[in-house]
């Protein structure tokens, strides 16, 4: 992977993934987000933020789109359910 490659940060809005997208704008890359709300402090630092959430099909193709690599570290927000609700595509 290379420093001029842009990336992609499923699960921006949550701890790993924010400090994840953090540290590569500190670095300099280009970093496009994930996110289900919006994340003023890493538009700030100049993350291109795609709203939607894992289970929006569109929003995750604009969000590949271009890009080298993809860091998806993005989850299920509810700590309890069936299995099948955790899968991507199930709400």
């Amino acid at each position: 992977m290379s420093t001029g490659d842009p990336v992609f940060v499923t699960g921006a809005s949550g701890f790993i993934g924010g400090k994840l997208a953090g540290r590569l704008l500190a670095e300099g890359r280009k970093v496009r987000v994930l996110a289900r709300r919006p994340l003023p402090e890493l538009e700030k630092l100049g993350a291109e933020v795609v709203p939607g959430d894992l289970a929006d099909t569109d929003a995750l193709r604009r969000g590949c789109e271009g890009v080298g690599t993809v860091f998806h570290v993005g989850g299920s927000s509810r700590r309890v359910g069936p299995p099948h609700g955790f899968s991507a595509g199930q709400r």
